[in-house]
């Protein structure tokens, strides 16, 4: 998923240290990723959001993976 054209985005903050990235959705409690570079986490967090969405329909929300926005960055 990428910042684009698809409706209200999902707001994503990452979080990098010294060896890895962590992409979590601000908005959706649980729903984060690490890798190794920003941009692998980023793709790690789109990758989880099918099963992400078995989760958030287990607990009554509706969910549909939608483009993420990354709004905030800090170091770790």
């Amino acid at each position: 998923m990428s910042a684009g054209a698809r409706g209200r985005t999902i707001a994503v903050t990452v979080e990098k240290g010294a060896k890895k990235a962590f992409a979590s959705a601000l908005d959706w409690p649980g729903w984060s990723r690490s890798a190794k570079t920003e941009e692998a986490a980023l793709a790690a967090l789109s990758t989880y959001a099918d099963r992400y969405a078995a989760v958030a329909t287990e607990a009554g929300q509706a969910f549909e993976p939608r483009d993420h926005d990354v709004v905030e960055h800090t170091d770790g």
